[in-house]
This record gives structure tokens, sequence and C-alpha cells, in this order.
């Protein structure tokens, strides 16, 4: 790990990983159990889909009400009947079993954001904590100017105004101090929210996020992947399709095959069969065949999307910009920083010996904090642009 970049060893701090936060997430996270709980949605909607409706029975009672020799008999009729559609014999099983095989990686893909997430609200916890230990640095550093000042005040070295330049430098360092503090306890919120177990007062590693990549091989990578967008656009169209066939097959209406006994009183039995089929003359389905259309439409240009080039130059330049970003915080933080911080000590070395001015010290201080702060900064979008690759691909790069 660079110099840059130390942990805070505070006694009352326990340090832990990136790593451990994320095993701890999907042990414990409540975020966790609720993509469970869409995915048993789902689940729960391909058994709906392939579930028959219960049988029907009927049972009555004929009664004589008008003859003109004499009575009738009187009839116990009774029937047994199963609504069915036509897409009960092997539609609505293809499309179930299409919506359990979208469902599984439509769950595997939100677990995934939600690791990426817990990365990225750990990095950003983590800047917070450097910041606040560079402030601390730079108010330290400030304060010490600040009674140097005083003391030169006394000798007629240095005015009144020059004093008010480094109280206001003191002051300008606390109040940012204040500031940070209050976004690390909202990031350590955030985290705990995320990962479902406390991480107050937590010391973070900083995470590895050196590694440059190839295009071609995170183009192999989204390929390979079940939840990566080439395979998924392709399940989709399938889906949409299949969904897309159930909805026209459902167009000829649900209908039930009965089978019917009665008896008069004279012990006379009778069996027959027959059909119900509601007329289809206005309902035939039009909404959802128009539903399912658009989403075909929806599915098909987000395959071709993905098939047609385009999609693949969309990986290429993330990865562009993923690997520039990298390197210009490495730049920043094995070169710019490191150069302020010699120059910091060369100046202080003069000043002691008499020959250095107090003002130079002064102003190089701003400028190591200035490039302290962005080589955080630098570091924030190299990672959030490596989160937003990865969870393009599906994997892990």
């Amino acid at each position: 790990m660079s110099a840059l970049f130390i942990s805070d060893a505070g006694a009352e701090q326990s340090s832990i990983s990136l790593a451990e936060v994320r095993a701890f997430a999907l042990e414990q996270s409540p975020l966790v159990q609720a993509t469970d709980s869409e995915y048993a949605t789902r689940l729960a909607e391909t058994v709906q889909l392939t579930t028959l409706p219960n049988p029907e029975l009927g049972v009555g009672v004929s009664v004589p009400v008008n003859w003109k020799e004499s009575r009738g008999d009187n009839e116990l009729d009774a029937s047994i009947g199963q609504p069915l559609r036509l897409s009960h014999f092997g539609t609505r099983r293809a499309v179930s079993d299409l919506i359990q095989k979208m469902a599984s990686a439509e769950r595997q893909a939100e677990l995934f954001k939600l690791l990426k997430e817990i990365d990225l609200g750990y990095l950003r916890l983590w800047v917070l904590q450097q910041q606040k230990r560079f402030l601390a640095t730079a108010q330290s550093s400030a304060a010490s100017r600040s009674r140097e000042i005083s003391q030169g005040l006394t000798r007629g070295i240095f005015s009144e105004g020059d004093q008010k330049i480094f109280f206001a430098e003191e002051a300008r360092f606390e109040a940012g101090l204040l500031g940070v503090e209050g976004d690390i306890k909202a990031g350590e919120a955030n985290l705990t929210r995320l990962v479902g177990r406390s991480m107050l007062s937590r010391s973070l590693v900083k995470p590895d996020m050196a590694a440059h990549f190839t295009v071609d091989a995170v183009r192999a990578k989204e390929k390979n992947s079940a939840i990566g967008a080439s395979q998924r656009a392709d399940l989709l169209v399938e889906l949409a399709n299949a969904q897309k066939r159930l909805a026209r097959k459902d167009s000829f209406p649900e209908f039930t095959p009965q089978l019917m006994a009665s008896r008069n009183d004279e012990g006379t039995t009778f069996l027959g069969a027959g059909i119900t089929i509601p007329l289809p003359f206005s309902d035939r389905n039009q909404s959802q065949i128009i539903q399912r259309e658009g989403e075909l439409r929806a599915a098909e240009a987000r395959r071709n999307y993905v098939k047609e080039g385009a999609f693949s130059d969309e990986i290429s330049a993330l990865v562009d910009a993923v690997n520039l970003a990298l390197s210009e915080a490495e730049l920043f933080e094995s070169k710019v920083v490191p150069a302020f911080q010699d120059s910091l000590r060369f100046q202080e070395r003069q000043f002691r010996e008499g020959s250095g001015s107090i003002f130079q010290i002064w102003q190089t201080q701003r400028e190591l904090f200035e490039s302290q702060a962005k080589a955080l900064e630098l570091w924030t979008k190299a990672f959030s642009l490596r989160i937003e690759l990865e969870i393009l691909v599906g994997q892990e790069l």
C-alpha cells in the first residue's frame, strides 16, 4: 500500500476488510432476504401459471311443475367439469420454465448489484476516513504555524494580518473536520443498512483497485456470464416470444368439458357428456396480446443492441475509461502527492535554518492537502467506473 494511504490506528477502532464486509452482508443483510422474497414471488407466478383451475361440481334437483295427464318423475342431476385452456397443453409449462430461468438470473444479478453497492459504499467510507486523517494533519500543521506567527508577532517579525491568515486557516481545517466527521457517520449508516451489521467506528482497509483490463478479456467474461447482458438479452427474447404465444393461445376462451349424470324417481339413470365454451365475440385477450408484443419488441431491440456491435463499443469505451481513470489516480498517488510532500519537508527545513518563508510553507501545505483530496477523488472515480463495468459484464474483474 502506498504511504499516502494509511489506515487509522486508533485503539478504539477495529479494522475490517471489504471481503469480510461482503461475507457479513450475504449472511445477514435484510436486502439479501428482500431479493430472495422477489425470487419467491416469481416462482409463485410459475406455480399459478401451470396449476389447473379447480374442477367444478354441480348438483341440482328437477321437479315437474306442469303436466297434462300425470305428474312426471323428479330428477336428481349431477355434473363435474374441468375448466381448461388450450395453453394448458404444453404452452404454459414452457413459459413457466423460462420464467424460472429468468428469475434465477435476475436473482443472481440483484445479489451481484447489492455486492457492488456495498463495494462502493465501503470505498466512499474509506475515502472519508482518509480525508479525516489528511484534515487532522493539515489542522495540526496550521496550528503549529499559527503559534510560530504569534511568537514572531511579539518580536515584530510578523503582523497581526499575518496572524489572522493562519488563524483562519486553522479554523478552516477545523470546520472541514466537523463536516467530514458528519459525512463519516452518514457513510457508516449507509454501510450498516447494506450489510445488516453495525459498521460504526470500524477502520477500513484500502480496497484493491489497481488492476487494469484488456477489452478482449472483458468481452469474453461478459459473453460467458449467466447474468451478463448478452445471455440475459437472449433469454429475455426467448421468454417474450413464449409469453406472446401464450397470449395468442389464450385468445381462445376457457372451456369446460363436463360429465353429467341424472336419476329419476323410477330408478332410471342417465349419463352424458358436454362442454361449455364462452363465445369469443368481444374478449379475445387483446390487451395481453398487445402487452406481450410490446415486450417482445423491447426485448428484441435490446438484443439487437447487444449483438450488433454497439454494445461491444460500449464495453470498449468503458474499459478505456476505467484504465485511464486508474492511471490518473496512480499518477497522482505516486508522483504528484509525494512531490508536494518532499517540497514541504524541504521548505520546513529551510525555515528552521532561518532561510525559508513561512508563507511559502503555508502555500505548499495547502497544495499538498488539495493534491491528497484530488487523489482520493480520482480513486473514487476509478472505482465507481469499475463497478459500472462489472455490473454491465455480470462478473468480478
